[in-house]
């Protein structure tokens, strides 16, 4: 009995976690660039019982052979861990001129594809030598005529490699009429580059990537390569979170929370005949 209560426990505080993965998907439904987080659920490895015959007196510990198995059993389970999905989300126009969506080449279905993992990005930077990769293509433009987004990442401008160049910046130039790619120098200084532009980067193996919040990913610069998807522009791409689906699991996640607590709820009650009832005699 006691098993059971952390059987169920454990089921309990998995759920709870998957929830609140499933609660994050959910209200980032209408965030732009966002991608959904999957949960991987796990059990614990399971555990065979025997019928332990006690009347040799070598206590409990001695199974002999040929004695009876009751069976397996298990003994809970954990979220073992969150993975972002990486498909495309809808396109959606938008009025605002310095607003990008990324369009995915088709690749394999086969996760096992060398190219099956390989995603488009835009390049970003908090300024401060920190580069992100992100699918938020809603950018404006600052005060200092630099091209960021709403976290307040600079994005960063792509060299003749087609990878993200260090210290580089988008700028609008001087008449506000187009964008110019360059460097800022230690002491503020824009500097224009004619070898660098606006583009996206390619994250060759998304598997690699760690979530950094706001919509961006921290990445190894190996794996990065130059662009293979479209970049078009006035259009946004929202999530790709199922609304369907995920309240369809929110509901499931909770029922199965429910049963855990019904089964500890159980045991607590035969626990408490066991030690006040037959106590007694």
């Amino acid at each position: 009995m006691i098993r059971g209560l952390f059987t169920a426990a454990s089921g309990m505080l998995a759920g709870e976690r998957r929830q609140d993965v499933l609660a994050n998907n959910l209200a980032n439904a209408n965030t732009i660039g966002y991608k959904k987080d999957d949960s991987l659920m796990r059990s614990f490895p399971e555990m065979l019982l025997y019928a332990v015959n006690d009347h040799t007196g070598s206590g409990p510990q001695g199974i002999r052979p040929g004695m009876p198995d009751v069976g397996a059993v298990g003994t809970g389970a954990f979220l073992e861990e969150i993975l972002p999905r990486f498909t495309q989300g809808t396109l959606k126009p938008t009025n605002n001129k310095y607003g990008y969506a990324i369009i995915d080449v088709d690749r394999p279905l086969n996760p096992q594809a060398p190219d099956a993992r390989r995603k488009t990005f835009f390049a970003v930077t908090d300024g401060s030598g920190s580069s992100f990769v992100t699918r938020d293509g809603e950018f404006h433009v600052n005060q200092q005529g630099f091209l960021m987004n709403a976290a307040g990442l600079f994005v960063q401008a792509v060299d003749d490699q087609g990878l993200p160049a260090a210290n580089s910046r988008i700028k609008l130039n001087d008449t506000g009429t187009s964008l110019e790619a360059g460097t800022v120098e230690e002491n503020g200084e824009f500097t224009v580059n004619e070898a660098y532009r606006f583009d996206a980067v390619d994250v060759l193996d998304t598997d690699r990537l760690q979530n950094a919040g706001n919509g961006g990913f921290r990445y190894d610069p190996a794996n990065l390569g130059a662009r293979t998807g479209e970049v078009r522009q006035g259009f946004l791409e929202g999530s790709n979170v199922d609304l369907t689906e995920t309240m369809t699991d929110m509901i499931a996640v909770m029922r199965s929370y429910e049963a855990n607590q019904r089964v500890i709820r159980t045991l607590d009650g035969t626990l408490d005949k066991a030690v006040n009832s037959l106590g007694r005699i």
